[in-house]
């Protein structure tokens, strides 16, 4: 996968949730219920929303084993196993820690502008 095109509004397409809407959306325009570009405008509305929806300037803690990283054309990546998140504002579905057995997180950089 080339990350060329990889920008900070369009990372969240490569979580589960993006996946699962692009597996979706293929398989509509494949069926000729929609248009690619009404494809387009919902992919636009996903990226708007989830940037929305997670930039808020809550931080959390992360516990667990790194099992792997690494730094390729300029975007990290972890593995840790055994996660536990912990929240410093408000709850999620009443609870103040999330634990995981395996995370995967991926980091770009913010903006247009790569760094050398």
């Amino acid at each position: 996968m080339s990350t060329a095109n990889i920008t900070s509004s369009t990372i969240y397409r490569f979580g589960s949730l993006g996946q699962t809407l692009l597996d979706t959306i293929d398989s509509l325009i494949l069926a000729g219920r929609i248009t690619p570009q009404l494809a387009i405008v919902v992919l636009e509305a996903y990226d708007r929303t989830m940037a929305r929806g997670l930039g808020t300037r809550a931080t959390m803690t992360l516990r667990g084993k790194l099992d792997m990283y690494r730094l390729c054309d300029n975007i990290w990546t972890f593995e840790v196993h055994n996660a536990k998140f912990s929240m410093n504002r408000g709850t999620v579905r009443g609870r103040d820690v999330i634990e995981a057995a395996r995370v995967k997180i991926v980091a770009v950089p913010v903006g247009d502008s790569e760094r050398s």
